[in-house]
């Protein structure tokens, strides 16, 4: 794979991406050192919960309509007409499944289980921030199916930014966890409300279309990565359902704050890979297309470790500068997150390849293998260890799944693990032109 067929088109579209991924991923981690030191661990760890539970409820209620999207605008060639009917369809459908799953989880008190109040209220605004996240969703990948990078770029920066603006709202208006809560809601709801009508104006799908034939095929395709995205987020973020069960909003607010700082490790795989998709949907060459999962794998990995290594060498340091002294014990917690985040970015380069090829059944025995070394050693590490115990499920879960996708990777490319995973001087190259490509597009901002 030559480094001019990466300068051409992919790492072009990383370049710009990767900009606003990273101006995102600033303002994103200003909003989590604001509320950690606002609202104090007991009160970040209730704020964090709650988003965690948009996001499980966002993919639950979210049938893999955003891949199946780009996948039918790109392979099927399905009229984007059609796409956004149905996209709305299941719009429609979600808000109301997931309105009453809401109730019915009020009424048995299971709200209350995973350590939310049980408050009527802050129900309304997970609905509200669920259905409004969703649809978001939805229309990304209407966005991504007709690469439209530079808007998707342009609305990532506008998303962080107005969180930003409802969190520094938090001191002059509500000094509370519900304030907040609403607060950030709404600046969700706005957003989405801009996104989608934005997207609208630029495809003009006036003659909107419904085909219950098209949905069905797209829920069939959808529900594969349904399932794996849905294994996948529980795999990362479902360790605060765990914590509030057995544990104490406390320690979900350590586990929450070292989570934060993970996400610099994570940035790398999950912008390349969110790119990755739409050139392997549009890729004809079977063999280009394995040459570049594997060298994208190889440079992320490359990437994610040395960043790994900074971090855990100025772990103390840095977690007291920024979040204070009360979140001393968020230490040894990231510590043994950084390690897992690491090996996690083998699977979140690989699942793109086997979406794009439609053979999720390899991503999704994967996760599901990781969930349940997630789910047996959560259960029995978190009741003894709390966060760190967390943090350690976390490890051994992302290395399971790991393990196991580049196994699949390596036995259905023909590629060896050596040349998926170890780098040489070529990819140390492509390592540079992946910083030069988005740093040059954020100096240009």
């Amino acid at each position: 794979m030559s480094l001019n067929y990466f300068k051409m088109g992919f790492m072009q579209s990383i370049g710009v991406f990767g900009s606003s991924k990273v101006i995102s991923t600033i303002i994103i981690f200003s909003v989590g050192v604001l509320t950690a030191r606002i609202l104090s661990p007991d009160g970040r760890g209730e704020y964090a919960l709650f988003f965690t539970i948009v996001g499980l409820g966002s993919n639950l209620s979210n049938p893999g309509i955003s891949q199946a999207n780009t996948y039918f605008l790109n392979k099927e060639k399905i009229l984007p007409s059609i796409l956004v009917g149905n996209s709305i369809f299941a719009i429609l459908v979600a808000s109301t499944l997931w309105g009453v799953l809401l109730l019915i989880a009020l009424k048995i008190g299971l709200i209350e289980l995973i350590g939310l109040r049980p408050d009527a209220f802050w129900v309304l605004l997970l609905w509200i921030a669920t259905i409004v996240t969703f649809s978001e969703i939805s229309f990304s990948g209407l966005v991504y199916g007709h690469h439209l990078y530079q808007f998707q770029s342009k609305s990532i920066v506008i998303q962080a930014t107005l969180i930003l603006v409802s969190t520094l709202l938090i001191l002059p208006i509500a000094v509370d966890v519900t304030g907040a809560l609403w607060l950030r809601t709404l600046a969700l709801t706005l957003f989405s409300v801009w996104y989608v009508y934005s997207f609208w104006m630029r495809v003009k799908p006036f003659e909107l279309s419904f085909s219950f034939r098209c949905l069905q095929k797209q829920i069939g395709f959808g529900l594969k990565n349904w399932l794996q995205n849905l294994v996948g987020i529980i795999n990362y973020r479902g360790y605060f359902l765990i914590l509030g069960i057995f544990s104490s909003p406390e320690q979900i607010g350590y586990f929450s704050v070292a989570l934060l700082l993970i996400e610099a490790v994570r940035f790398v795989p999950d912008t390349v890979g969110t790119i990755l998709l739409p050139h392997l949907v549009k890729t004809k060459d079977s063999g280009r297309a394995k040459e570049l999962v594997a060298t994208t794998c190889r440079v992320s990995l490359f990437i994610t470790f040395l960043v790994s290594l900074i971090l855990f060498l100025i772990t103390e340091p840095l977690v007291v500068f920024i979040f204070g002294l009360e979140y001393y014990e968020a230490i040894k917690v990231l510590q043994i997150l950084l390690l897992g985040a690491m090996f996690g970015t083998i699977y979140q380069v690989m699942t793109r390849y086997f979406t794009s090829i439609a053979l999720q059944k390899f991503s999704i025995f994967s996760a599901i293998s990781a969930l349940f070394v997630a789910v047996l050693s959560s259960s029995l590490l978190v009741p003894i260890f709390e966060a760190s115990g967390a943090a350690t499920a976390f490890c051994l879960s992302t290395v399971t799944s790991s393990i196991l996708i580049l196994i699949f990777f390596s036995r259905t490319s023909g590629l060896s693990v050596y040349k998926i995973l170890f780098v040489s001087k070529g990819d140390i190259q492509l390592a540079y032109e992946f910083f030069k490509s988005f740093y040059f597009k954020l100096g240009k901002k």
